[in-house]
């Protein structure tokens, strides 16, 4: 479980990485975020687990959910 140090620590890191993103060009900026849904994805049942503890949902409903989002899949 992530500690308010951590919490701290990511939005400090967000914060520092803010206006170098802001400074990317669009395409790259959008390969980049596509390079994050594919890390996330790739975490595969541990995605599962983490939204079925932090949602109260079944793992069979929160699968459904993943898999019908659209959210981490690349734009056409």
């Amino acid at each position: 479980m992530a500690t308010l140090e951590h919490l701290e620590e990511a939005c400090s890191l967000a914060d520092a990485a803010f206006d170098t993103f802001r400074a990317t060009s669009l395409e790259d900026g959008a390969a980049f975020l596509e390079k994050i849904a594919e890390n996330i994805t790739a975490t595969g049942d541990e995605l599962v687990v983490r939204c079925v503890c932090e949602s109260g949902l079944s793992k069979s409903r929160t699968r459904k959910v993943i898999n019908d989002s659209n959210v981490f899949q690349a734009a056409s």
